[in-house]
């Protein structure tokens, strides 16, 4: 049996009454033989939503268009599940998101076996971070992992992002990491 840890290392919980989710990473759930994570409501009648978050600056994907892919499995869930892709603007210049998918229009429901699940944004030139997750709405378990994050080219360049002079807010990372989440 797989040992079940804490909020996964370079991820953080956000959400809308996100107090009634447990949050963390297991080894009960592999797919691949990789951990997954997971979200689980407290209650049968959770309200609100619950996610696990990562974010990176954006600057080596500017001008292009960004593939985000993870695999999802789901127990139980009375309302829905999914990965989901923002990308974000300057929040110093009160710039929020340019960029949202949620899968809200494709909603995971009920119970589901391992199923990959991509969603593809464009990053404006001015973008500052790429913010992406999964989550679960209203009641039940949802598990996920091997996430990817790759450009439709599948080059990712190194860019000199020059001075960081613009506000990042804490959970934006150089580059992405333990998105198999392996690492305590």
């Amino acid at each position: 049996m797989g040992r079940t840890r804490t909020i996964p290392q370079g991820w953080v919980v956000t959400g809308h009454n996100e107090g009634k989710y447990n949050f963390g990473s297991t080894g009960d759930a592999k797919h691949n033989e990789k951990r997954s994570a997971f979200i689980k409501s407290k209650t049968d009648a959770a309200d609100g939503f619950g996610t696990l978050t990562q974010g990176i600056r954006a600057v080596k994907y500017r001008g292009k268009k960004v593939t985000l892919s993870a695999w999802l499995k789901t127990e139980d869930v009375d309302g829905w599940a999914g990965i989901w892709l923002r990308v974000d603007g300057d929040a110093s210049a009160n710039v929020g998101p340019l960029e949202f998918e949620n899968m809200y229009e494709r909603p995971v429901k009920g119970d589901t076996d391992w199923n990959k699940y991509e969603i593809t944004l464009p990053v404006a030139e001015h973008a500052h971070a790429i913010v992406f997750g999964f989550m679960l709405c209203g009641s039940g378990k949802s598990y996920c992992t091997e996430f990817n994050l790759s450009t439709g080219d599948g080059q990712i360049n190194d860019i000199n992002d020059g001075d960081y002079n613009y506000f990042v807010p804490a959970y934006i990372n150089d580059e992405a990491m333990n998105l198999d989440f392996e690492l305590d």
